[in-house]
């Protein structure tokens, strides 16, 4: 098994009020060279003992919802007497095709090419200098 390097204490903080002094605490997994933890997710939980904890739900309160339909009177007798009317219309048409998504265009050179004299070349800065009126 692996086994772990004991930890060098960091420099103690001024203490700040009555606040007790924090000792430093040694973490449960570590990272091994090549950035892989030394312990699985899963030996975590049980080395963690989050199986004995009690995971309560969170109660939620219930959300009243905005009201999207009406009941709404209709006169006449053979007409049933009311009508559920929604209040916002929905779209009236809609598109019968999917838009056509753009390819990505790579290795595409540009319109204009850039015009360089012989001391300049590509890469390197041109430091420009510009007189500004204060």
């Amino acid at each position: 098994m692996y086994h772990r390097r004991a930890r060098k204490a960091r420099p103690a903080a001024a203490p700040k009020g009555d606040a007790k002094e924090k000792k430093p605490r040694n973490p449960r997994n570590i990272k091994l060279p090549g950035g892989v933890w030394l312990f699985s997710r899963s030996r975590m939980y049980h080395r963690r003992a989050l199986y004995k904890v009690n995971h309560a739900p969170v109660k939620q309160e219930k959300r009243k919802r905005k009201r999207t339909k009406i009941v709404k009177k209709i006169r006449g007798e053979k007409n049933g007497g009311t009508r559920v009317v929604r209040l916002k219309k929905e779209r009236r048409s809609y598109p019968t095709e999917d838009k056509p998504r753009l390819m990505k265009k790579s290795g595409v050179k540009r319109m204009v090419e850039l015009e360089l004299s012989g001391s300049r070349r590509r890469g390197v800065l041109i430091l420009l200098r510009i007189n500004l009126d204060s």
